[in-house]
């Protein structure tokens, strides 16, 4: 069993990633079923709403600390109307004035011990004529935001339950019999007396808990490497200028025959060819645009444990605006944020651009 004092201030470990997620401020107490079924967490980002986690979801409850397996169980008040009842109660149970039910003061409760395994109430400490006892939670009728009300059973002192021995035993023999006096002459519907109720055996002494060895402290992951600067693409070289052709030369002139000599005939020339026609060159292609390298966008460095919160506190929200998310999907005005579509946003720009246009409650 231990203490609500010992509680408070703990502090909370996610299993997952070997992170503290905050510390317990407060504990909510169920009173109808005697239980302790939430604890307030004190978190750096109060802003965003008092956060709390069921007692349900939690591993282990240890002297150093609890331990959750992740984040993601911590809940917002606003979302958890069993809690928002509970907390409207406010039953603390520490301060409230013990009453028999028959209307004797006996004391005032000074703190409540916890069973670490159910969250059950398993006995409630009271201070009595300076003396603090103890009262089993079978024993107590209403747990009230004033009043602890109890059926009238003999209490048993605090001292004596740790003590290992039954040497040096408080004897409470003055407040015992007050308690027994509820009992005497009381009458059931029928007007038969009522029997009184066999004393409760004492406990056995209670055994010291071992101690529990303080967990290794939390390696620090390593830092990330920066990735290496990308180099920018080598020019591209122009292409040589395309030489002109050579200018096609004009064949020379004919001479002129010379003059034929009578009486000799002269043989007529022979007609002379045209030179061929030269072909124009081919025209040459134009080279082919060099497309340049698309930006490589830089690696987005993993989310911080802050913007991991804030990614949580979007589930549940809308957004006043249509955004785009990382994988190309679209995020509609009005549409109700999804833990599937948290997982679409994987940049700081998309996170931030959502917490601009996040829809005021």
């Amino acid at each position: 069993m231990k203490p609500t004092k010992e509680i408070i201030g703990l502090r909370i470990i996610s299993i997952l990633d070997g992170t503290q997620v905050g510390v317990v401020k407060d504990l909510v107490l169920n009173p109808q079923k005697k239980t302790l079924d939430f604890i307030i967490v004190d978190q750096p980002t109060d802003y965003l709403g008092a956060k709390i986690i069921a007692f349900k979801d939690i591993l282990g409850l240890g002297e150093f600390a609890i331990t959750i397996p992740h984040p993601g169980i911590i809940q917002d008040v606003a979302q958890n109307t069993g809690a928002q009842t509970l907390l409207k109660q406010d039953i603390r149970v520490v301060g409230t004035k013990v009453l028999t039910k028959k209307g004797q003061l006996i004391g005032e409760v000074t703190e409540i011990l916890i069973d670490e395994e159910t969250g059950q109430i398993a006995a409630c400490l009271f201070e009595s004529d300076s003396q603090i006892r103890e009262i089993g939670a079978e024993q107590v009728i209403t747990l009230g935001k004033e009043l602890l009300i109890v059926k009238g059973a003999k209490e048993v002192p605090y001292q004596q339950a740790e003590e290992s021995s039954g040497e040096n035993q408080i004897q409470t023999p003055d407040l015992a019999d007050l308690i027994e006096e509820d009992f005497a002459g009381e009458l059931d519907f029928a007007g038969e007396p009522v029997e009184k109720p066999e004393l409760i055996e004492e406990p056995e002494p209670i055994e010291e808990p071992v101690p529990v060895e303080e967990p290794e402290p939390i390696k620090e992951p390593e830092p990330v490497e920066e990735p290496e600067p990308i180099k920018e693409p080598e020019p591209v070289e122009e292409p040589e200028p395309i030489k002109e052709p050579e200018p096609v030369k004009e064949p020379e002139p004919i001479k002129e025959p010379e003059p034929i000599k009578e009486p000799e005939p002269v043989e007529e020339p022979e007609p002379i060819e045209e030179p061929e026609p030269v072909e124009e060159p081919e025209p040459i292609e134009e080279p082919v645009p060099v497309e340049e390298p698309e930006p490589i966008e830089e690696p987005e460095i993993g989310f911080n444990l802050f913007e991991q919160r804030q990614l949580q506190y979007f589930i549940g929200k809308m957004v006043v605006k249509d955004i785009i998310l990382n994988n190309g999907e679209v995020l509609r005005a009005g549409e109700c944020i999804t833990p599937n579509i948290v997982t679409h946003v994987t940049t700081k720009r998309t996170l931030m651009e959502i917490t601009s246009h996040l829809q005021r409650n």
